[in-house]
């Protein structure tokens, strides 16, 4: 069929040519039976192109048709499969027992089924968690032991043990106002009298305490007009919307000199935790980068997410060594320590690429080995040489190195 086509192309462009240089030829029987031949062959190979074309768009459309039952069929092969997955895993079998037979007759043979709804709680036979024990208390109330036994005796001897609760809580949250008399002086020389500085400005305030709590609750995610009914209604301190907002705003000029500090240090930080993310500024897509570690933390928003910003918070020549996932916006780095959570999730996709692979079954053993074992050892140790791997482990300072040919995935 493709060649018939071919034929026909070639056969169409000849006559093409042959048409187009009869144009101008002298008016003669012989140049009209020239153009009469060409123009027929002409038509001819253009029928013969659209019945050839036809006939392709024909079998492509039952090869998509083909491979659509095909796709079909092994989706619902694979819902089989998942269902005998889970039922051999014994998951979600309280599923089961609620949807019933119906619902799981449509998942089997791959129909539309209604969506399962999940049971609210963990599964049964979770082992719930509790809050911690806090390191100390701020205040002791002891409780005598109880006056009364369920028998009825009422004569009730202490042990001397006890149960220990601890109620973590907050001091009741009211109004509390502070007045500051600034008192005023005379100079003895001049006679100038003497003002304190920040008694300038308006007769009230927002304190301290409630201007950082709003600042943190506007970056938790609530409207200046909700922080606004907080303090009106709940608090007792009115305060508009744009009253909020001012002070937010104030307490973030406060704070410009603190956050230029810790950029300005970045670079002096052996070790950094670096990530970026998506964030909507006035409905235009941003980016907010963080590097942190235990001692501080530094987020900057910006509308590039290209390794330019890294660089100009860190410096080209930063030597310390950044945490990272494998994006390459952070490959200007000398030093960089890949996140292995990202790394276990890639080896997971390669292994379902392919599921027998017994090097890659053993490179998963030995990285996940090594996340769970103590790292105060330093060794070297080749993991794998194959035809198509050839690569190193090293174990080396407490960090994983996989290194390839060309490039380092883990450094």
């Amino acid at each position: 069929m493709e060649a018939g086509l071919a034929a026909a192309e070639v056969l169409a462009a000849s006559s093409e040519k042959i048409l187009a240089a009869y144009v101008k030829a002298p008016d003669c029987e012989a140049v009209r039976e020239t153009v009469r031949r060409e123009t027929a062959n002409l038509v001819s190979a253009l029928k013969d192109i659209r019945r050839i074309v036809g006939k392709l768009r024909c079998s492509e459309l039952e090869e998509l048709e083909r491979l659509r039952e095909e796709n079909e069929d092994l989706r619902s092969r694979n819902r089989k499969l998942l269902l005998e997955l889970r039922d051999a895993l014994g998951v979600n079998s309280a599923l089961k027992e609620e949807a019933g037979d119906a619902a799981m007759e449509k998942a089997q043979t791959g129909r539309p089924a209604e969506k399962l709804r999940r049971p609210r709680g963990a599964p049964k036979g979770h082992r719930g968690n509790t809050r911690a024990i806090p390191d100390k208390w701020d205040e002791k109330i002891e409780i005598p032991a109880p006056s009364v036994c369920e028998c009825g005796c009422g004569q009730i001897i202490e042990s001397g043990e006890s149960d220990m609760k601890y109620i973590e809580d907050i001091p009741p949250v009211s109004r509390k106002v502070t007045l500051l008399e600034y008192r005023r002086g005379i100079c003895a020389k001049c006679g100038k009298e003497l003002r304190h500085g920040e008694a300038a400005g308006p007769a009230v305030e927002i304190g301290g305490n409630l201007a950082a709590h709003l600042a943190m609750l506007r970056q938790a995610g609530l409207s200046y007009r909700k922080l606004s009914s907080f303090c009106t209604e709940t608090l007792g301190i009115p305060l508009t919307p744009s009253g909020t907002m001012g002070v937010v705003n104030r307490v973030t000029d406060r704070n410009i000199p603190l956050y230029e500090t810790i950029g300005n240090v970045l670079s002096k930080q052996e070790v950094l935790n670096g990530d970026e993310t998506g964030w909507k500024v006035r409905l235009e897509q941003w980016y907010v980068w963080i590097f942190c570690n235990p001692s501080l933390v530094y987020l900057l928003p910006d509308k590039s997410r290209s390794g330019k910003v890294p660089e100009r918070i860190l410096g080209k020549d930063y030597r310390g060594t950044v945490v990272c996932d494998f994006y390459g916006g952070y490959n200007f780095l000398q030093n960089t320590q890949r996140c292995l959570v990202h790394f276990t999730r890639d080896i997971e996709k390669e292994r379902e690429v392919l599921p027998g692979s017994v090097t890659l079954e053993r490179f998963e053993d030995r990285v996940w080995n090594f996340i769970n074992a103590d790292q105060g050892h330093t060794f070297y140790e080749p993991l794998c040489q194959t035809q198509n791997l050839n690569f190193l482990i090293f174990f080396q300072n407490d960090s994983l190195s996989v290194c390839f040919p060309t490039h380092i995935i883990l450094s």
